[in-house]
């Protein structure tokens, strides 16, 4: 799940954190914090009364929710599905204005939502090369 970055330099990797402490230096509320030890599987001391998770456990799962998704050619992220997808046909649409770099616009293959990425003047044709070559390659 993609959600906002978390400043997880705030958290010191050999420190012992309650989840209100934790939130606290993150920034967000203890119920997010949950959600995202939830999810990444990290390990946490709930033995004692208030729930403990290590700084040095708590880091890597932080850090791995802020990795920036790279798309590949052809390739445009979609919203509705949350992860790259090529557009359905490999149609595209230019709704960019002549000053600013062109804007494309198509529909997800998986889930049919818009689908939007703005290309460099000159990669236009190379992202419709490489869009219509991800539509006839065999999958």
């Amino acid at each position: 799940m993609a959600g906002r970055k978390f400043n997880w330099r705030a958290i010191k990797a050999h420190s012992v954190y309650t989840f209100d402490e934790a939130s606290t230096l993150l920034r967000c509320a203890s119920k997010t914090l949950r959600h995202i030890i939830q999810e990444e599987q990290v390990p946490v001391a709930d033995d004692v009364a208030p729930v403990l998770v290590l700084g040095s456990d708590l880091i890597p799962a932080l850090r791995s929710r802020s990795k920036r998704q790279h798309l590949k050619p052809g390739q445009m992220f979609c919203l509705g599905c949350k992860a790259p997808r090529y557009p359905a046909g490999g149609m595209v649409d230019d709704i960019g204005s002549p000053p600013l770099p062109p804007l494309l616009q198509g529909l997800c293959s998986c889930c049919g939502s818009l689908m939007g990425r703005r290309v460099s003047g000159s990669g236009k044709e190379a992202f419709l090369l490489a869009a219509s070559r991800a539509l006839n390659s065999p999958n």
